[in-house]
């Protein structure tokens, strides 16, 4: 059956025609965007389980009320959007929401005890390398985990009457705390506390800085004997801080500082292979927005992220301003990723990974 339209009818065609091609067409673009450059969201509710958010519980700072996401990538733009809970009092005005970005140890207060850290006391003796501690000497797994420790009163040439002395240990030394050391053909791992991190992947080396874009290698390759040294524990991934003794040099100040236990010490230039570059102004610039109340209580605003976006890290601390008891039902955030080179590298990385987790090689 043949059907004959009208002039005016094929005209009508024709133009549906096309407007369904656009709109195909800007469906597949955006599509193609959102897969290759997605939107990354992060939600924290209030009554959810904890393990279900990706937003930490809002805490107290001398800011305001704060919350944070770990993400890496290269943003320019954050959405936030916050309700409140229906007992909650309308926020004030022009409420700001500030945000900066860093590495989480390196927002970490700055010591003003300019003290030094107690030395461990080493002795090298007949070609071997020993810790003294508790009155007992423990041998370095290798010169390579020796080598690892910075602060230390070191005798090269220990007299022999030292093993008479001191009653020999069973127990090895392993690497520094805030080493980072590899299996070849394995992965990496970050030491602390005396115990071996598994990172959890190549972007999440990036992430932290382990992993340079120019190819430098940061770390040590141990054997299996040097690794089994140290006890497994949990692995370590995005939301994870830098381990204690991890050492940052700030660019724009000609500074190095030593992190441990929340804390930033600040000290002289250290002889080491791993040393993270970071930027002090991360720590004074943000990024702002005024909060817009919408219909109900819930709170919107969009944030330009460019002032910010070349900084080192994957921490990003959300602060509402002189807000101290900000009683969130729920928050949600939202990062849209640049469409850049490394972006799109990155994320054909990450689907080849799903992939092959899901698949095998």
């Amino acid at each position: 059956m043949n059907l004959h339209l009208t002039k005016k009818q094929s005209s009508l065609y024709k133009k549906l025609r096309i407007i369904l091609f656009l709109f195909a067409t800007l469906g597949l673009i955006y599509f193609a965007k959102e897969l290759l450059f997605p939107t990354y969201i992060f939600n924290y509710f209030k009554n959810s389980n904890s393990l279900a958010n990706t937003v930490t519980k809002p805490y107290l700072t001398n800011k305001g009320t704060t919350f944070d996401v770990s993400a890496f990538g290269e943003f320019d733009k954050a959405k936030v959007i916050i309700k409140l809970d229906s007992q909650a009092e309308k926020l004030p005005e022009k409420t700001q929401l500030k945000i900066r970005k860093s590495y989480n140890a390196f927002l970490s207060p700055i010591s003003q005890d300019s003290s030094t850290f107690p030395e461990i006391t080493t002795y090298q003796i007949e070609g071997n390398y020993y810790l003294l501690k508790d009155d007992s000497l423990y041998s370095f797994i290798s010169e390579e985990a020796f080598q690892s420790y910075k602060n230390k009163s070191h005798t090269a040439d220990g007299n022999s009457k030292l093993l008479e002395k001191y009653p020999k240990s069973k127990e090895k030394i392993g690497f520094a705390d805030g080493s980072l050391i590899a299996v070849k053909d394995d992965g990496a791992y970050v030491i602390e506390n005396g115990k071996r991190h598994a990172i959890d992947g190549t972007l999440t080396q990036r992430a932290f800085g382990f992993d340079r874009a120019d190819d430098t290698i940061y770390e040590t390759y141990v054997n299996r004997e040097e690794l089994n040294v140290h006890k497994k524990a949990s692995m370590f991934n995005m939301q994870d801080k830098h381990p204690n003794g991890t050492l940052f040099y700030a660019t724009d100040t000609d500074k190095y500082y030593l992190y441990q236990n929340d804390t930033l010490y600040e000290i002289e230039k250290p002889d080491a292979k791993l040393i993270i570059p970071v930027n002090n102004a991360s720590r004074e610039i943000f990024a702002d927005c005024i909060l817009n109340k919408g219909l109900t209580l819930k709170y919107t605003c969009t944030i330009d992220l460019e002032n910010i976006s070349e900084f080192e890290g994957n921490f990003y601390e959300f602060s509402v301003i002189d807000i101290p008891e900000l009683n969130t039902k729920s928050i949600k955030i939202k990062l849209s990723q640049k469409t850049t080179r490394q972006n799109f590298y990155d994320r054909i990385n990450e689907v080849k990974k799903g992939l092959t987790t899901q698949y095998g090689n």
